[in-house]
């Protein structure tokens, strides 16, 4: 196994899966998938079957219960590890990067405003709102 790929999980904890990995094991979208969830690693691993609980939308997305996001950790725009295992025909999700948001103007840490991930710090805020554009 090894990372192939590191997607952004959005607000309603929605993960892409990479049709480049999809199409190495034979999954298609709506294919059944089982989520097998690891709370000793913090990890989940998604297999295809009939029985399977959880399917792909049309985009080739996955949304990830609240309950296991919160129970990991795992936040709005932290980035997580799309694993292939092409012997077991298994994708595991795990953390990658915790999202850390910085001033897309000057970098600092201190954000007071996130929009669609893009921190913007309370110095920059104000210059924005005080720009005078009207």
């Amino acid at each position: 196994m090894k990372i192939l790929s590191a997607q952004v999980m959005d607000e309603s904890g929605t993960v892409l899966i990479p049709e480049k990995l999809r199409s190495k094991i034979n999954w298609e979208i709506n294919d059944p998938l089982t989520a097998l969830v690891n709370l000793a690693d913090k990890s989940i691993t998604l297999s295809k079957n009939q029985d399977g609980e959880f399917m792909l939308d049309a985009l080739s997305r996955i949304t990830l219960q609240k309950e296991i996001r919160e129970e990991f950790g795992w936040d709005a725009y932290d980035k997580i590890a799309v694993i292939l295992s092409i012997k077991d025909g298994t994708i595991k999700l795990s953390m990658y990067e915790k999202f850390t948001p910085k001033c897309v103007f000057c970098e600092k840490p201190e954000s007071a405003l996130i929009i669609n991930g893009t921190g913007i710090c309370k110095e920059h805020v104000s210059i924005i709102v005080n720009s005078g554009h009207k």
